[in-house]
């Protein structure tokens, strides 16, 4: 039995290693291929069209409707569904058990292993070639990948749809592959091998600025100058005159690397831009600093695409006089894709250029530095070094004692260079609009601007007024004349096709710009940029890019000056970092590119830390904790200093629009709980604030939304009632009153007292501004009466406060003061607060309603003091009212004038109701005054 086991065993193992594996050809003609040769291949088109569409989408399930588009060419027959079964019969015939067809509700699903259809194949080698550091493997891979292409992709494969929507992805797929399969060859040596397949991709894709510098270098790693010259020659004749464009960093930069047996070229400056415009300011500053008696290195920096070598060629061709001597620029290529030039290469070129035979240029690097700077000592010259990246790369390079001017440009900051060698720098801003609004006008012609110059303006606004996003965007206008200016603005304020629209084909884009800047970042620094993208705001400080690093404080301080450094981020004052918009949009790329789990990662972190500083920032405003701490606790998080009235006010305005963004954010995340916290920890600080009235409105809405959905019957009552105090300003009383109404219910329910209260008091409110102040008086007791089981004599002060308020509206101010006068005697002994102040208003009403003018006009002016102190300045307007009303009850009518015209003016800034003021002022103007006008106010 054992032994006729063993033989079972032995005979499928033998069948098992003869078994041929099936692999399914979408690069070319559509077929079904073993690896010994043999072949099937599917001759129905349709047919070809099933096999094609399930393996591009192999082990995913294709649904049945998208079979029968792709195969009837989107238009199926009423028999389509039937004849769909068949030809999947008719597949699974020409099938073997290695590749399965099975149904999977809604479709079919093709079972295999991705190496066995050569589209999936071929990204694994792809993926496997990038990964690998050896560049002889690489290779390898590379044309292994390479070799599975027997023709166009998806050429046979019985749908145009399917090929119209697939093929051109894989084919770039493809390009992708030659480029990197000649960089590793390159790298090893061995450009020419890789001749022969970018020759005719150059030629079918004249634009590709890409393969067209690869192919320049592998000529010339190959002795093949000349056809190197004539491959740059070409690329350029197509550029300007098919797109209107100049050649891009790739392919200035392969033909600045192009040898005459091995050498690198220092060439005399270049044409300047014949658009240039503006910077006359920047101009003034290169003339006086190069004329100094001891000339310094000059230092001109700034972000990607700012404008940095046109301003220095632009200056040096005006300044030609000057440099009798020569001038010599070369390009360090400190940000191209290649590698930066070394020092010893750019001195040697320099030395050639100077006369220096080969022979003579010693090996040693500080030798020929030596011999550089002798040379150089004494000659009214100018060099321009550009595209620096670093201090020691530049610091060979440069001249000793009086002599030749040297220009440096970088898109860092070269602090080294600045504090050892005295380099004079001078940073690069965008350009102002009206030099933007010229530059646009230059190329795009001055007729076209004049004739719609409001969207001149927002095309320069939508630049950002950088200069390489403005010269994108006019040489697209300058291809497309019939292009209206309205038009390629509209395109631009959509912030998802911003930077994609700033692009043109064959030609460095604002993207590729800071993608070169990016990639000579260190590792951390590179990955706080690409999380900066998920903070909505255009400032980020120390605190919170730690918590979306997940780094202490300090950490994250050196790496925003790492970003700084880089001109990707500006320090717009000590300690506070903005970013202009582009660079926003294409952090909030970046971050979409990071792993989701890294993504939410952070995100949490930094609503975490949002919702600690909030309710930090509203204790200074006299709103300690919002009542947060009994929930889930405030996350722990060092939040910048926020004790101060004036730290916590100048926090959450520079903060809002992050506020606002992340508590939405927060939502769409489904972290309900932390929205509705966030919004509510962040109310009094929109209160205590003013205005803001459509952000408050938009925030508040959010929150409740949020509440309701997480189910959190405390989060439901603090949210409703948030989002009345942004209706009754707005006079929605209605609203309010429906809405407070079911708070009051609510907060029964949860029997916490502080609900109740607070409902109570603004459901009074509500029913006493709609003239029900029967009701609304006994709201308000109810509201008094669990306030002081409390016994928390601020709380009972505001609910007496409130009463009075409700109690001068029903006509009752004698009643009204008594209660007044209670809400004092509790708030004596206390630091003054906004409490003091909202009772201080009470009482300049109620004296006035009882015309005992002069306590009113003293508790309005007194107010007036607190008001000011305690920076509640958008209370202003109604204690200039009640100045006025008691400066008219004394008969001094051009003061009450001066009072209510600041309150109407006042008013109208907050977007307030103004009318009943204008009514007052109307009818005091006309009143004689004799009186002198106070200069206490």
């Amino acid at each position: 039995m054992h032994g006729r086991l063993r033989t079972i065993v032995g005979i499928v193992r033998v069948q098992a290693q003869v078994r041929r594996t099936m692999r399914v050809q979408l690069f070319g003609q559509v077929e079904l291929r073993y690896d010994d040769g043999t072949s099937a291949v599917v001759t129905s088109p349709k047919r070809a069209a099933l096999l094609s569409a399930l393996a591009m989408d192999l082990n995913e399930v294709v649904p049945t409707t998208r079979l029968m588009e792709l195969m009837w060419a989107g238009k199926p027959s009423a028999t389509a569904r039937t004849a769909l079964h068949g030809h999947v019969s008719g597949l699974r015939k020409l099938l073997d058990d290695s590749l399965e067809l099975a149904v999977k509700e809604p479709g079919y699903r093709l079972v295999g292993s991705p190496d066995q259809v050569d589209v999936h194949r071929f990204d694994t080698l792809c993926a496997t070639a990038a990964a690998t550091e050896d560049d002889t493997e690489a290779v390898r891979l590379l044309r292994e990948a390479l070799g599975l292409w027997c023709g166009d992709a998806l050429a046979g494969c019985g749908s145009p749809l399917l090929r119209d929507e697939r093929g051109e992805q894989l084919e770039e797929s493809r390009r992708r592959a030659l480029e990197q399969l000649a960089e590793r060859l390159l790298r090893l040596g061995r450009g020419g091998e890789a001749v022969a397949a970018l020759t005719p991709l150059t030629e079918n894709d004249p634009a590709r600025e890409s393969a067209a510098a690869l192919l320049m270098r592998c000529l010339d790693q190959e002795g093949r100058g000349e056809e190197a010259l004539a491959v740059y020659g070409r690329t350029v004749e197509h550029l300007a005159d098919r797109h209107g464009t100049e050649p891009g960093a790739l392919l200035l930069a392969a033909r600045d690397r192009l040898t005459t047996s091995g050498r690198v070229s220092a060439i005399q400056i270049p044409l300047p831009d014949a658009d240039f415009t503006g910077r006359a300011r920047e101009i003034a500053w290169l003339d006086r600093a190069a004329s100094a008696p001891e000339p310094t290195p000059l230092l001109v920096t700034g972000a990607a695409g700012i404008g940095k070598t046109s301003l220095v060629l632009h200056w040096a061709h005006d300044a030609v006089e000057r440099f009798p001597d020569g001038r010599f620029h070369l390009d360090l290529r400190g940000f191209d894709e290649a590698e930066p030039v070394e020092p010893g290469v750019v001195l040697t070129a320099f030395l050639r250029a100077l006369g220096v035979d080969d022979a003579e240029i010693p090996r040693d690097l500080e030798e020929r530095s030596a011999l550089y700077r002798g040379l150089m000592a004494g000659r009214r010259a100018l060099v321009v070094l550009d595209n620096a990246r670093s201090y020691e790369q530049v610091l060979p390079l440069l001249s000793d004692g009086p002599g030749p001017v040297t220009v440096i440009t970088s898109r860092n900051r070269l602090t080294d260079l600045v504090v050892q060698e005295g380099a004079v720098p001078i940073s690069l801003d965008v350009l102002d609009r009206q030099d933007a609004l010229d530059l646009v006008a230059r190329v795009a012609g001055a007729p076209r601007v004049a004739a719609d110059p409001e969207a001149g303006g927002r095309l320069v606004d939508l630049c950002d007024g950088l200069p390489l996003a403005l010269r994108v965007a006019v040489a697209r206008l300058a291809a497309r004349p019939d292009l209206p200016l309205g038009q390629l603005a509209g395109e631009l304020e959509d912030e998802q096709r911003r930077l994609a629209a700033l692009a043109t084909p064959g030609s460095l884009d604002v993207t590729a710009a800071l993608s070169l800047t990016l990639r000579t970042l260190p590792a951390a620094a590179a990955r706080l940029f690409a999380l900066l993208g998920l903070h909505p705001g255009q400032y980020v400080d120390p605190y919170a890019a730690a918590a979306l690093a997940g780094v202490p404080v300090p950490s994250a301080r050196a790496l925003l000056a790492q970003l700084d450094a880089a001109h990707i981020v500006e320090e717009a004052s000590p300690g506070l970092f903005a970013r202009h918009d582009l660079i926003r949009l294409y952090t909030r790329e970046l971050a979409t590119d990071l792993p989701a789990a890294d993504r939410r990662t952070a995100l949490d972190r930094l609503l975490d830390f949002y919702l600690a500083a909030t309710v930090e920032a509203v204790g200074a405003v006299g709103h300690p904790g919002r009542g947060l701490e009994g929930q889930d606790g405030v996350p722990a998080y060092d939040t910048p200093p926020l004790s101060r009235l004036g730290q916590a006010l100048q926090w959450f305005r520079r903060e809002e629009r992050a506020i606002r963004h992340l508590v939405q954010a927060a939502a769409d995340q489904g972290r309900q709980d932390t929205a509705w916290r966030l919004s509510h920890s962040a109310a009094p600080l929109y209160f205590y604030d003013g205005g803001y009235l459509n952000e408050r409105e938009h925030i508040a809405r959010t929150a409740l939304r949020a509440a309701q959905d997480s189910g959190s019957l405390d989060g439901h009552v603090r949210a409703s009632l948030d989002l009345v105090g942004v209706l009754m300003d707005r006079m929605l009383l209605q609203e309010s009153i429906d809405l407070l109404e079911s708070a009051v219910a609510l907060a029964d329910r949860l029997g916490d007292g502080v609900s109740r209260r607070r409902a109570r008091f603004q459901l009074a409110v509500a029913l006493m501004q709609t003239g029900r102040n029967g009701r609304a008086i006994q709201t308000f007791e109810e509201a008094v009466t669990i306030a002081e089981e409390t016994n928390d004599p601020l709380v009972t002060a505001r609910g007496l406060n409130n009463l009075a308020h409700c109690l001068l509206t029903a006509g009752r101010p004698a009643d009204a003061l008594a209660h007044l006068e209670r809400a004092m005697a509790m708030l004596d002994g206390h630091q003054p607060t906004a409490m003091l102040l909202y009772v201080l208003i009470t009482r300049a009403q109620v004296l006035n309603a009882l015309r005992r003018f002069e306590e009113a006009l003293e508790e309005a002016l007194s107010g007036m003091e607190l008001s000011g102190e305690l920076r509640m300045t958008y209370k202003e307007a109604v204690l200039r009212r009640e100045c006025g009303t008691a400066l008219r009850g004394l008969g001094r009518p051009a003061e009450a004038a001066l009072q209510w015209r600041r309150a109407l003016e006042l008013r109208s800034v907050q977007g307030l109701p103004c009318e009943e003021l204008r009514e007052m002022l109307a009818s005091v103007e006309q009143e004689p005054d004799h009186s002198t006008v106070s200069s206490r106010y």
